[in-house]
């Protein structure tokens, strides 16, 4: 990955409108999560990751609101536009999805030179196929942030968060389905999941939006950790970049009938000195 130091005004201007953010770690909530970092050529890289199965308890209610509240207080508004705070059935929803949210899974990670925090959330929906498996639109969010030390300033390499289906379930649908590159400009992502109802006796569609400020760089499904052959789908945010950034992708999982939440997730953060 080719290295653009090209800082400007905007940049500078933008870490120490944020630099006052409180950084106290959240806890990971999966009793599985694992934390890991290394040195890779010139970059750090960290990553948090854990298994998901029906007896995880996942954040409750109140520490989901908890969580929307922190990440607004710590990075930003700019930086957590698709985590809105919005009422739904009376707690915070990370996007507009039509579904119920049934479970949440968070995770902070950091390395020397940033910080960043992650949130999977996923909505049962009632699309339904002609053999019963239902669909789930998961809504990966992402956000990091760079630091200012002493005697170095941090810079923003990529994050991603990233969900591998190890149960029967299959992965249908994903967004972002591209790259995206657009420096200080609103991203919108969306898809539409469309079979039957639970009866069978009509067509049913659930959709999932939200909208991202890229700042800087690039979102994309990450090329390596995405592929509907092995159900599992990964957003990440990738560039060169002092600030804070978020990034924002949805995937659709389609569970069968004797099918179980089942899934391996990775946050993972790169950094370097700027």
């Amino acid at each position: 990955m080719e290295r653009e130091n090209t800082g400007s005004s905007k940049r500078r201007t933008f870490i120490k409108q944020i630099g006052a953010a409180s950084l106290a770690i959240s806890g990971a909530s999966a009793g599985t999560a694992a934390a890991t970092g290394s040195e890779s050529g010139d970059y750090n890289v960290a990553r948090t990751s854990g298994t998901v199965t029906p007896n995880s308890k996942g954040l409750s209610l109140s520490e989901r609101r908890d969580f929307a509240e922190k990440m607004e207080q710590r990075y930003g508004t700019e930086a957590t536009q698709s985590l809105a705070v919005e009422p739904q059935q009376e707690f915070s929803a990370s996007a507009d999805v039509d579904g119920t949210l049934v479970h949440s899974e968070d995770g902070h990670v950091e390395t020397k030179e940033a910080v960043s925090d992650h949130i999977i959330d996923i909505y049962e929906t009632d699309v339904y196929t002609e053999s019963g498996a239902r669909r789930y639109i998961y809504h990966h969010w992402s956000t990091a942030q760079s630091l200012q030390k002493t005697t170095y300033e941090g810079n923003l390499v990529e994050f991603s968060n990233h969900v591998n289906h190890t149960d029967v379930s299959e992965l249908k649908q994903y967004k972002p389905a591209s790259s995206i590159s657009r420096n200080g400009t609103d991203v919108d992502l969306g898809l539409e999941t469309t079979a039957t109802s639970k009866t069978g006796t009509g067509e049913v569609t659930a959709s999932a939006s939200t909208t991202v400020e890229l700042l800087e760089d690039t979102i994309e499904y990450h090329p390596n950790k995405t592929s509907t052959s092995t159900d599992e789908f990964a957003v990440r945010w990738t560039g060169n970049y002092e600030g804070a950034q978020e990034a924002s992708g949805f995937h659709v999982e389609q569970r069968p009938t004797d099918g179980i939440r089942q899934f391996d997730y990775t946050f993972e953060l790169v950094s370097d000195v700027y």
